[in-house]
Parts: structure tokens; C-alpha cells; sequence
């Protein structure tokens, strides 16, 4: 019998897997190198692999933060994905075999568990940056609306956006926080977005009132003027969503099609 069949640390565990949710990129960044899908948390499964490994008289909790070294084991996983089962008994010292259908699974562990040099990959990197940084930064470029100069693009964000009889164009908002920390009550920072001008300002995630730094608006950044299947024109009248997008006849069925803005996040020009 093994330990994972006596008892298993669901709480500790949980707790610790919530922190790693949080920035999994960070915590755990040797899964992240690529787009994968329904990625699992290393600290689950190192807890799963050490509970089938462990005796049944040892604690899977006390054994977590420690050194192993079970060379003599091999954990075959046949549908491997993204890779976490290897890495973590890669930490254990367990011998590891993953494969999987889908060849970028593949290429992708491959890449991520493989030794290299620190030294030679900076170099590498150093090199591609040299030869084609120029070009891919020209692609990040915009014009500053105060000052008229390039400066270089930080984020792109689209914005589904429907025009009402009268002609005005509404963004389908609920709110205008659109960008803020995973875990907003530990860091409350959030980029708020001027319903009036579209300015981005910062604030709390959960401000209820806004001065917009641009054009002075004061705002409730809580209320979108769009809400469920409805949305609020500047008028006060209620328009049904689905009715204010172009009806499109695609592969013969009718689809609704909104109209779509451009923001843009970038660094101030100098």
C-alpha cells in the first residue's frame, strides 16, 4: 500500500496550488515556454507522484520540500501534453519516458527538459535580438496623440463595438477595468478605460469613482454600458445587443457581427 492510499494532504496542497495558479508562468515557467492546453500544476502532481511512491508509513506533506531520489523508478505518462508530469519527476530523480500524438507536445518537452549551456543559449539569444529586433519593434510602433512622436507599443486590445440608430458607437463594456492583477485584493492595481475620451488610467479594480487624467471625466468605472443582452445608449435608452450588430449570412446560417476598436497600451514618447 501506498502512502496516496492512506491519506493525502488535500488542504496544504490546495492552498499551494492556488499560489501557483495565481502567476503559473513564474512559479512554474519551465511548462510555459509554449501554448498548451489545460496545463496542470507541478505542485499537484509532484504531490501525486510522491503519494504512489511513498510508503504507506510515510507522510506525503513532510516528504514535499524535500530532496528525492528514486533513479530506480520509471513513470511512463503516454499522453504527456505540456509536459509537468515529466518535469516533475525529473525534480524527484525518477527516469521519466512521456510521449504524445500531437507532435508539438513533443517538440515542446523536448525543448524544455533538454541540458543546455546557459552561457551558449544568452549568446543565441543575444544574436537574434541583434539580427531582427529593428524589424519586429517597427511593428509595435504608434504615434502619441499629445506629442505626434512614435513610441514603442506595449499591449494591443481589441474591442467589440455596436452602432445604435442614432449613430452612436457603443463599446460593449460591462465595466471598464480591463486589465488587473490575477489576484487583485493582494495588488489592487488595475487599467482603467475613460468611457469619454478612451484614455487608460490606473486605479483600483474595484474603484466605483474616476477622474480621467486625460480629459477630466469622472466616472464609475464599475458601469459598462453594456449588461447581459442589453446595453445602455448615452441617452438612457436600451437597445437589445444582438439587434445593433450586422446580420452576415455565413456557411447558411445568420450570424451577428459586431463592429471592433483598436486600443492601444504604449509607453510614453521622450
Amino acid at each position: 500500500m501506498k502512502a496516496i492510499e492512506v491519506y493525502f494532504p488535500f488542504e496544504q496542497i490546495n492552498a499551494l496550488a492556488e499560489m501557483e495558479s495565481w502567476r503559473k508562468e513564474i512559479n512554474r515557467p519551465i511548462y510555459y515556454i509554449h501554448k498548451w492546453w489545460a496545463k496542470r500544476l507541478g505542485s499537484v502532481f509532484r504531490a501525486n507522484i510522491l503519494g504512489v511512491l511513498l510508503e504507506k508509513d510515510q507522510d506525503i506533506w513532510s516528504a514535499f520540500y524535500k530532496a528525492h531520489h528514486f533513479e530506480k523508478t520509471i513513470i511512463l505518462d503516454p499522453f504527456m501534453g505540456s509536459g509537468t508530469t515529466l518535469g516533475e519527476c525529473a525534480k524527484l530523480g525518477v527516469r521519466a519516458i512521456g510521449c504524445d500524438i500531437n507532435p508539438i507536445s513533443t517538440f515542446m518537452v523536448r525543448q524544455a527538459l533538454t541540458n543546455i549551456d546557459e552561457l551558449t543559449l544568452k549568446k543565441t539569444f543575444s544574436a537574434i535580438e541583434t539580427d531582427v529586433k529593428d524589424q519586429i519593434q517597427n511593428y509595435y510602433k504608434t504615434l502619441d496623440p499629445k506629442t505626434h512622436q512614435k513610441c514603442d507599443v506595449l499591449y494591443y486590445f481589441w474591442v467589440k463595438v455596436v452602432k445604435t440608430p442614432e449613430g452612436e458607437e457603443i463599446p460593449l463594456f460591462k465595466n471598464y477595468v480591463f486589465s488587473q492583477n490575477a489576484n487583485p485584493k493582494k495588488k489592487p492595481k488595475a487599467k482603467i478605460l475613460c468611457p469619454s475620451c478612451w484614455t487608460v488610467n490606473s486605479g483600483e479594480y474595484n474603484a466605483i469613482k474616476l477622474k480621467c487624467i486625460h480629459c477630466n471625466k469622472t466616472f464609475n468605472p464599475q458601469q459598462g454600458p453594456a449588461n447581459e443582452q442589453m446595453l445602455i445608449s448615452k441617452t438612457g435608452k436600451r437597445y437589445k445587443i444582438k439587434y445593433m450588430m450586422k446580420k452576415v449570412v455565413l456557411h447558411r446560417n445568420i450570424v451577428y457581427m459586431p463592429l471592433w476598436h483598436l486600443i492601444v497600451m504604449a509607453k510614453k514618447s521622450t
